[in-house]
């Protein structure tokens, strides 16, 4: 019988909001001290809060960096909002476009350009179970050709969907290779499972 390779599914992001605010609710002394403490580390330049008509505290998103005339983040900078995520890099008209970015957000972290406060383009993530990926990223998801290390040392290199295995790819799971069609993060289609020389090809259904 042909084993089953257990698909390692990805938390799913998120909610970005494009606008870097946190959703409303209680804040905790010790978040808030957090906050303060990174905003307090933060030694550019210009420290400016991004939602200055705002009533709510619990939405501050401030941004210490370089400026232009119209006081929109231009040049070196970071973002940081009540939650502690992060946008660092070199920002060009407010937060349209910010090459060279480092970010973390909900938990996970980016090394990639940024888009309209979002990741999108060529570049890494790391999530907070041990997982990396590298590759195209779109809206903040594993899109295009990409490659995962997952923590447990199986990886797939490959297609994706929006965050989900999707398309042809390879998994390799020790001793074991699947090389084939993948839907929905399962195997689906056309494969070949190879195991300690032996190739076993065919159709697979929803990983059976």
């Amino acid at each position: 019988s042909v084993p089953t390779i257990v698909s390692n599914l990805e938390p799913v992001i998120r909610n970005l909001d494009k606008s870097f605010k946190t959703e409303t609710g209680t804040v905790s002394i010790e978040q808030n001290l957090l906050f303060i403490n990174n905003i307090s580390r933060l030694d550019i330049m210009d420290i400016v809060d991004m939602n200055k008509n705002e009533t709510d505290c619990v939405n501050s998103a401030f941004y210490c960096g370089y400026l232009n005339n119209e006081c929109k983040p231009n040049g070196y900078g970071m973002i940081i909002n009540q939650n502690n995520d992060y946008i660092k890099g070199y920002f060009e008209d407010g937060l349209k476009f910010v090459k060279n970015a480092t970010c973390k957000i909900s938990n996970i972290k980016y090394e990639s350009e940024v888009l309209n406060s979002i990741p999108d383009g060529n570049g890494k993530m790391d999530f907070l179970n041990g997982n990396i990926y590298n590759g195209n990223i779109s809206n903040g998801f594993q899109n295009g050709k990409g490659r995962m290390v997952y923590r447990d040392r199986t990886i797939y290199d490959g297609d994706w969907n929006m965050g989900i295995r999707d398309g042809y790819g390879e998994y390799i799971d020790g001793d074991s290779i699947y090389k084939g069609e993948w839907k929905q993060d399962k195997k689906h289609g056309n494969g070949e499972l190879h195991i300690n020389g032996i190739i076993y090809k065919g159709k697979w259904n929803m990983d059976f």
